[in-house]
């Protein structure tokens, strides 16, 4: 199937019939030509000659004036009511609905949609004979997130709950396809646990088809791991092989990061990537997931696992501690959100003085050890290009720690100044990335950490090793 879509010229990504009394006779040759007059009217008002599909068109009109690289302010999309409301232009209510019921299609939650949209040359959306092509569909996803996260937010935050809700959701939903494509166009390795993890969201009919739906979209196999279709195998067979075969053939553990994709009736060191979920934490382990590639604990030495009778995985380890404390979980997911735990509370946790300066079991003092656990020793870098990129936190960071403890832990409340402002937003979102859905704990032997939301004291801390 992969090789049809590679090969041809375009593919038209049907979204259906639109909804109306009188069957859409027009071609996609006609239909787009109705959209491009509409569009350069300039009014979008309703009117003789285009109240037939006057909400189709608004729609996707929306997505022409979103891919326009202007502010929030300049769109006619949007309108303020000079008071503490941001929201959609009455002339554009209508297609917003419109909007809202596309991107509500069942069609975008499907595993096979994915290589209709990354491996063809060309893309287009069309619902009824009203399309548009995919470029301008992902510029105004891309857009969107880029203004409402930067030069936008104070709009961005000032819209309504609903309006918020169903722009974000169209931004994610093509963005995760979008960033699948720009990775082929410029042949970045694509590997298996990446995909899957990109569109764990994503339903089939057969749970086995969210492995063998993303094949054909991976361009980095190595000789010994390439995956066959097999549907004689039932879907905890598939996964368990699958597991299997990538610590094998990669030498790496990543297959076994994480907690969402897990079954109770799977064995607990198999993901199954056959499950469907528009679960928040999934999207938190996907950002989380892309920091462990910055990390080189193993230091270059190749890992390994053994397959033992009744599903169980034997893995070489090095006991390192026992859980003494551990925090409440935290959910933090905006700037305003002050719910990560603090160093205070991590201290009283461990029984010590209320002293951030003081020594720390691993080296240095407490308050460094607590800024680079929080977020993860690593920075998130400035939004741009395919991934937020990340890079080794640093004592530079001090500063920047300091800024946003004030603003987010203390609730001083002193009107920082652009800098500063971007400062304290580069490490709420470094923060988020590293906690979401984690807890701190506290080893026996005093180092802190964090681990997984079903962490419980007592457990053991194990390094795993080469054999």
């Amino acid at each position: 199937m992969g090789q049809i879509y590679k090969n041809c010229s375009e593919v038209v990504m049907w979204l259906g019939e639109r909804i109306t009394l009188h069957p859409d006779t027009r071609t996609l040759e006609e239909g787009h030509d109705r959209l491009r007059r509409f569009l350069e009217t300039g009014i979008f008002a309703c009117d003789r000659v285009f109240s037939e599909d006057y909400e189709d068109l608004l729609a996707f009109s929306i997505f022409y004036i979103l891919s326009s690289d202007r502010h929030f302010g300049e769109l006619p999309c949007f309108a303020d009511d000079g008071l503490s409301s941001y929201g959609i232009s009455h002339l554009f209510k209508a297609g917003f609905e419109m909007l809202k019921h596309i991107m509500n299609l069942p069609y975008w939650s499907r595993i096979w949609i994915v290589q209709e949209i990354v491996l063809p040359p060309k893309a287009k959306i069309a619902y009824g004979s009203i399309n548009a092509p995919w470029d301008v569909v992902s510029q105004a996803a891309l857009i969107f997130e880029n203004h409402g996260g930067s030069c936008c937010i104070d709009q961005c935050a000032r819209l309504s709950e609903t309006v918020k809700s169903v722009l974000s959701d169209f931004s994610f939903n093509v963005r995760v396809v979008e960033l699948t494509r720009m990775h082929r166009q410029i042949e970045s390795k694509i590997g298996l646990s990446w995909l899957l993890r990109q569109h764990f969201h994503r339903k089939a009919t057969d749970s086995r088809d969210k492995l063998y739906g993303v094949l054909g979209l991976v361009n980095s196999w190595s000789e010994d791991f390439k995956i066959i279709p097999d549907y004689t195998k039932t879907a905890r067979e598939v996964y368990e092989d699958l597991t299997i075969r990538s610590i094998t053939s990669t030498e790496s553990f990543d297959m076994l990061v994480g907690e969402t994709m897990r079954n109770e009736h799977f064995p607990s060191w198999v993901a199954d990537w056959g499950q469907s979920t528009n679960d928040y934490r999934w999207r938190w382990e996907v950002d989380r997931s892309s920091m462990y590639h910055y990390y080189g604990a193993t230091k270059g030495r190749k890992l390994s696992a053994e397959l033992m009778l009744g599903s169980k995985l034997k893995v070489e380890g090095l006991r390192v501690s026992t859980i003494n404390a551990i925090s409440p979980l935290m959910t933090a997911s905006s700037l305003n959100d002050s719910s990560t735990v603090t160093c205070q509370e991590l201290l009283a946790m461990a029984n010590l003085t209320n002293d951030e300066k003081q020594k720390y079991a691993g080296g240095g003092v407490w308050s460094d050890a607590y800024r680079r656990t929080l977020c993860g020793d690593l920075m998130l870098g400035i939004q741009g290009g395919l991934d937020n990129t990340m890079r080794k936190a640093t004592s530079e960071e001090r500063r920047m720690y300091q800024l946003w403890k004030s603003a987010v832990q203390d609730e001083v409340y002193e009107t920082p100044n652009a800098s500063d402002l971007l400062a304290i937003e580069r490490f709420q979102a470094s923060v988020m990335r590293a906690t979401r859905n984690r807890k701190f704990f506290i080893a026996q032997n005093g180092f802190l950490g964090l681990g997984p939301s079903d962490m419980q004291f007592a457990d053991e801390v194990y390094l795993l090793t080469e054999p």
